[in-house]
């Protein structure tokens, strides 16, 4: 949950001085007959009195506005109104001369914000409340709430809170001595929480929980209780910072356990030690001149840490990545970078380290003569991969240089010719007879394209499907290219960088292609010819707004290639409930599927939606997984996932959830789920669980 509870109470505090303190002249009213007091010097208004300053009106049992002194006070049922707010007490006086105020206790409510407070003074820059409370929307037992012994605004629109103890309800979790901040950057209170079962677990509460100790800072800590395993605790810190120098934000999140329970094997038949713990840091770094650092760091005590103790970040991340990179432009065409990744402690899956790799890329950029444009780059790295019982060390030199020249022959066909090299050396390869020595490999590149651009237009509007006009593109391209190599080809490398089988067109440019040992084996020789079409329609927020396309293109290899390939792209978004994508690669000599690729998504409004997911690759996998939400009615809904292993022929993990909303703060989730082989976990598990939504 991440509530914005105190940003609110600082804006309720920014407009409740500039309701009050109006400048306009005042008018004064009620139902009985306005009467001047000569004692007092005042003009009494009794009898539902009103007095009005442009937005701002007060409202009392009796309004005294004393001329000579320009104060007006208020008693009896006094309610002040203003559009966005309503502020309600006992007795208020305004002095229009020093424009200041002050009143005792009072209840005012600022959506979603309702406040209450012993007492409020003040002028336009300086403004106290004293003994403060604040709920998000109506007081309540499982509310968010804050208590502040003092509020003050002060010049420049600083805010100081003094004694500040966010909560639920009247329950107080921690108490805060003194903090503050701009008005403008507020800081805010952050807490996640859940509360479940599951499996080997057994009954668990998990939350993590911050608050603002500075400007953009916040620290706090996390906090897992399992009824099976013991406590898992550890700081957390959260920050956004910036200044004339640059901008920086991240987070930093450490947690560790003595796990009580059967902690088992790891995949290599180890046993897992029972001091476990997670690190995990994420870093962005912006400085002037725009250098960028970038840093991801995980590390864990063991492998199945994430997943005993993080299931959904185990899902969507089993083997967590860790690298630094910085990256700077030396020019307008020339950026310098600097990757280090690595693995450490827990991380026993094989991992291609770079210790470090520097790279410089060329841009695609003019030179002075002959209409050319040249591209380039060059990188080394000192590469490493190992894991339980396997290692590889080597050094490796990338390198490639290109040029081109666009050639327009008419305003709806161009032309580029093209040529570039490439070469890689390794400190380590390997011949026949897997003896071990450098190699350097070369290939070179020799490419026409020929593009063609036509469109057609048509004034058709559709209101439902915010469509405004249409616009038909069609791009026929026809691409030449032919490849060459020279230097070690009796000798191989290992590089796992490339050994993960893409589900997409290849580019046919050496510059995007990795290098790898079918390219430089089998040099081939190739034209790839095809269609593009794309539909689109007028967006005023993005200019225009892509409703469908589709691709079609043939790989035709000349060379003793024989695997020539036929791709199909195709996108539908006609409208905001519907989302289509499909792409596959197709043997076109033996019409046999290579790989398939598709994503599926329909919904209505916010009654229901679907997913469907299918990914294929031959001689490797076919998974489908598709997903169901439907809303029964306004405080339940109902979840259904399940996913489909087709190569091993089976349902390999499902779930079924039902969903309640308690007020506005609160969702339950009653979940019923199935994984097939999970050794951490049993097959069939129930869970209950609580989570705050974020606001």
């Amino acid at each position: 949950m991440r509530n914005k509870l105190i940003r609110s109470l600082f804006l309720a505090a920014t407009l409740l001085p500039c309701v009050l303190l109006n400048a306009a002249a005042p008018e004064l009213s009620a139902d009985d007959p306005l009467v001047y007091d000569a004692a007092s010097g005042s003009l009494v208004a009794r009898g539902r009195a009103v007095f009005t300053h442009d937005e701002f009106r007060l409202e009392a049992d009796e309004i005294r506005y004393v001329q000579t002194s320009k104060v007006a006070r208020a008693s009896g049922n006094v309610r002040v109104t203003r559009p966005g707010l309503r502020l309600v007490a006992e007795s208020l006086s305004y002095d229009s001369d020093k424009r200041s105020f002050s009143c005792g206790k009072f209840r005012a409510g600022y959506p979603p914000l309702v406040i209450e407070g012993d007492s409020a003074s003040g002028d336009i820059d300086n403004m106290e409340l004293t003994n403060v409370r604040a709920w998000m929307g109506e007081p309540g037992v499982a509310v968010p709430s804050l208590v502040a012994e003092k509020v003050n605004l002060l010049p420049g629109r600083r805010l100081l809170v003094v004694g500040a103890q966010p909560g639920l309800g009247s329950f107080r979790v921690l108490r805060i001595p003194q903090f503050s901040g701009s008005l403008d950057e507020a800081p805010e209170l952050s807490t996640e929480g859940e509360l479940g079962f599951r499996g080997k677990l057994g009954a668990y509460l998990r939350s993590r929980s911050l608050v603002p100790v500075t400007k953009g800072v916040s620290a706090g800590a996390n906090l897992d209780i399992y009824s099976s395993r013991g406590v898992l605790v550890g700081p957390a810190l959260q920050y956004d910072l910036s200044d004339e120098q640059g901008q920086l934000d991240g987070s930093v999140d450490f947690a560790w356990i003595s796990d009580q329970g059967n902690t088992g094997y790891d995949y290599y038949a180890r046993n897992i030690s029972q001091n476990r713990w997670l690190f995990s840091a994420r870093h962005r770094q912006d400085l002037k001149g725009g250098v960028r650092m970038t840093a991801y760091i995980n590390l864990l005590s063991d492998l199945d840490m994430l997943r005993d103790f993080r299931p959904e970040a185990f899902d969507g991340n089993q083997y967590p990545d860790s690298f630094i990179e910085w990256t700077m432009p030396i020019s307008e065409d020339i950026v310098a970078s600097s990757l280090v990744r690595f693995s450490a402690f827990g991380n026993d899956y094989p991992v291609q380290n770079r210790l470090p790799e520097l790279r410089i890329d060329m841009l695609a950029n003019p030179l002075p003569f002959g209409g050319l444009y040249h591209t380039g780059y060059a990188s080394y790295a000192v590469i490493s991969t190992k894991t339980v019982g396997f290692a590889i060390h080597n050094q490796r030199l990338h390198a490639y240089y290109g040029l081109l020249r666009p050639v327009a022959l008419a305003p709806w066909l161009g032309l580029t010719p093209r040529a570039g090299a490439f070469v890689a050396r390794y400190d380590v390869a390997y011949d026949s007879d897997w003896d071990k020595s450098s190699a350097v490999h070369y290939i070179g590149e020799l490419g026409l394209d020929l593009e063609a651009n036509f469109h057609a237009t048509w004034d058709w509007k559709h209101k439902l499907l915010g469509i405004d006009g249409l616009r038909h593109i069609v791009r026929p391209l026809v691409q030449w290219r032919r490849y060459g190599s020279a230097g070690d080809k009796d000798k191989s490398i290992v590089d796992n960088d490339f050994s993960v089988p893409s589900l997409q067109m290849p580019s046919l440019n050496l510059r995007e292609s990795m290098f790898n040992d079918s390219m430089y084996m089998e040099n081939p020789h190739l034209v790839r010819y095809g269609v593009e079409n794309v539909l689109q329609t007028r967006d005023g927020e993005h200019g225009s707004r892509e409703l469908a396309s589709l691709g079609i293109f043939q790989d035709h290899y000349l060379s003793d290639y024989t695997d020539n390939m036929s791709y199909v792209q195709a996108s539908l978004s006609p409208a905001s409930f519907i989302s289509l994508y499909y792409e596959s690669g197709v043997y076109s000599d033996s019409v046999s599927s290579c790989w398939q690729r598709l994503r599926l998504s329909l919904k209505s409004a916010d009654l229901w939606r679907l997913s469907l997911y299918a990914d294929y690759r031959v001689n490797n996998y076919e998974s489908y997984y598709a997903s169901f939400y439907y809303k029964l009615s306004r405080n339940w809904g109902s979840m259904s996932t399940i996913g489909y292993d087709a190569r091993a022929g089976e349902f390999d993990h499902g779930s079924f959830s039902l969903l309640q909303q308690l007020g506005d703060f609160w969702q339950l989730r009653y979940r019923v789920s199935y994984r097939k082989g999970d050794l951490r976990q049993d097959d069939v598990t129930f869970s209950v669980s609580v989570a705050a939504h974020r606001f």
